[in-house]
């Protein structure tokens, strides 16, 4: 009869217990209110970080810093060269997949293999929207919404 061993956990170097802050405009920066909250693993109770924690002013500079950033050289790009960004954004995420996937599990409390199913293939997919036609994208969208909520009999 087999039995259980229990599997040494070791801590993610990520989710140490220290202060992370919220990047806006490519800076790593705190609250404007100095306001903060933690985020604790769910199963254990354990301290995972203290989060900055956005207000209304913070959502201005980052919505600000997002205007920017589209008036600039983004807005200018060919729907290809967007794509191509994105794509590498993919990958990036696919050779991190694995680490990604461990800490959405501590922050949560799901699963991993319902962590990972949510993940897969979610940034390739919105690498190819900015090649898409708009009006295609929103048919299938409400597609979707109707599929999901409205389910027929």
């Amino acid at each position: 009869m087999a039995t259980a061993q229990a599997i040494p956990l070791t801590r993610h170097a990520y989710a140490d217990g220290s202060f992370k802050k919220m990047l806006i405009d490519g800076k790593w920066v705190a609250a404007v209110s100095g306001k903060h909250f933690e985020s604790r693993n769910p199963a254990t109770g354990e301290l995972l970080a203290t989060v900055a924690e956005g207000d209304a002013e913070d959502i201005n500079r980052a919505v600000t810093a997002a205007r920017k950033a589209f008036e600039g050289p983004w807005s200018k790009f060919k729907p290809f060269e967007r794509q191509q960004l994105l794509l590498k954004l993919a990958d990036l995420v696919e050779r991190n997949f694995d680490e990604l996937s461990t800490l959405d599990t501590l922050d949560m409390g799901a699963p991993i293999s319902r962590t990972q199913a949510h993940a897969c293939g979610c940034w390739a997919c919105c690498a190819g929207t900015p090649v898409r036609p708009r009006r295609s994208m929103a048919r299938r969208s409400r597609i979707r919404f109707r599929a999901r909520f409205f389910p027929t009999p």
